[in-house]
């Protein structure tokens, strides 16, 4: 259904498929090998009108089919109107990661950083809630119109297509918009319950404490692990004398400390974010770097399998997550406050939120009955080297791990100071499980032949354990 529209980008424009380089470059360390064609995608975008009709026709797939397409069902229209309803509340289930980011006018320094909006991807409207009456009427009973905001601003902020809500609602838009000389700020349809509102990788704690002055309860909260403790500052840097890390959670929790002003104001039991249940630690991957122009309602979450890309990412996971850890224990994140209260801890028992560490992942949309899922697993730079040439295209090893559906995937690898590489995987959940498992396997008989070649040479006494081998020919290589 995507694969056939055009291109929305303009010659010369910033392709995502660059973020794989040149795949036949001299240069490369590895080139890329066998990359899904669900990463390649010049434009991830659906068109609306194919997507309604899709959706009005309710193709339903069947179980057994030996069909290459779903069933269409034609006869929509004439259920019962109970079961209409029904189909209509299902299909509004449906999670959507909506993301803040800066202002355009955003200008990098300590005093701007308050300056944000909600990106124009996460502005377009779902489906649901303008096919007919019937599904806007029960997807409604789902959705908050949003705008995490504070008051009107007269700053230039991205306007959304409001082309297909209801009309009552564009003609109060409109008598909102001629009553105030000032800009409405835009507002987004949330799901309170299943949406996650993702603080944007140029974002900052600031603007993190902003949001939450507001109020709103919000169950399940993003931000990156390279998130800023303030503008112009990463998730290392130090904001009141203490890690980002500390002070990203110390918001969450109900710290009220502005970072630009670096002096303590103080726990506010109040503050914090309310209603938050699940917190999503977004950790670089590069199987799929996306941009935040890129994140749209195709784009989920998958269990992150490396902590990060640089080595500044990497730091700043392993402090988040030693912070994470000590909460996970009873710690207060106040404990080292001379005057700190035991009741200011409020992540205690149930109430402490889950902490998951993900990457970004594509929604697959092209096998509805049992959708593929992307995943990744992390192998050694010396693994690396010995099984790439049996996963190319033409290798049988290859065949083999993918024979039970599963295609695996390596990026171009251009660094060779890396030591540890994560190969993609592209299928169902079951399938990808078993492809790792043949995937061990496979490096597990290579280190024990390349083991008994050192025996037997002399070169080395005693088999080394698989676990201690990257490393010990590592350290030779040196």
């Amino acid at each position: 259904m995507m694969d056939n529209q055009p291109s929305r980008q303009p010659p010369g424009s910033y392709r995502p498929e660059a973020r794989f380089a040149n795949l036949d470059s001299k240069m490369n360390v590895f080139p890329a090998v066998n990359i899904p064609k669900v990463l390649l995608r010049s434009d991830s975008s659906v068109d609306l009108s194919v997507l309604t009709q899709a959706i009005n026709n309710m193709r339903i797939c069947t179980h057994p089919t030996h069909a290459t397409n779903p069933v269409t069902f034609t006869k929509f229209s004439e259920l019962p109107v109970e079961l209409q309803l029904k189909i209509w509340n299902e299909a509004a289930r449906e999670s959507r990661i909506i993301q803040l980011v800066p202002a355009k006018h955003h200008l990098g320094d300590q005093g701007s950083h308050l300056d944000y909006a909600i990106s124009r991807s996460s502005l377009k409207v779902p489906a649901v809630l303008h096919i007919c009456h019937n599904s806007r009427t029960e997807a409604l009973a789902f959705y908050e119109k949003r705008t995490f905001q504070h008051a009107a601003k007269y700053r230039d902020y991205p306007l959304p297509d409001r082309s297909n809500d209801a009309l009552e609602d564009r003609f109060l838009e409109a008598e909102v918009a001629l009553a105030s000389p000032e800009k409405e700020h835009p507002f987004v349809y949330f799901n309170p319950v299943l949406d996650a509102l993702l603080f944007g990788e140029d974002t900052c704690i600031g603007i993190m404490l902003e949001v939450f002055r507001l109020g709103q309860e919000i169950q399940q909260v993003g931000f990156f692990t390279s998130m800023k403790g303030c503008c112009g500052g990463d998730i290392t840097s130090s904001v009141v004398n203490e890690s980002a890390a500390v002070k990203i959670l110390k918001a969450l929790h109900g710290d009220t400390t502005e970072p630009a002003l670096h002096m303590y104001q103080g726990f506010n039991p109040n503050a914090g974010c309310r209603g938050l249940k699940e917190v999503m630690v977004v950790v670089k991957s590069k199987l799929w770097n996306l941009k935040s122009e890129e994140i749209n309602e195709l784009v989920g979450w998958r269990p992150a399998r490396c902590t990060g890309i640089t080595n500044d990412e990497m730091s700043a996971y392993s402090i988040l997550d030693r912070s994470v850890q000590l909460c996970k224990q009873g710690v207060s994140l106040w404990d080292k406050v001379p005057f700190a209260k035991p009741e200011w801890n409020k992540w205690t028992g149930t109430k402490l939120p889950r902490f998951n560490y993900v990457n970004f992942a594509p929604i697959d949309t092209e096998n509805t009955t049992v959708p593929k899922h992307l995943d990744g697993m992390k192998i050694s730079k010396y693994s690396m080297t010995r099984i790439r040439h049996l996963l190319t295209p033409d290798a049988l090893m290859k065949a083999e791990v993918e024979s039970g559906g599963c295609q695996l995937f390596i990026l171009e690898q251009s660094d060779s100071a890396e030591e540890v590489y994560e190969v993609g995987l592209w299928g169902t959940k079951a399938s990808n499980e078993r492809a790792k498992i043949k995937v061990r396997e496979m490096i597990k008989n290579i280190m024990q032949q390349d083991s008994k070649k050192l025996v037997d040479s002399g070169t080395y006494t005693r088999l080394p354990s698989f676990s201690v081998f990257d490393s010990f020919l590592e350290k030779r290589r040196r």
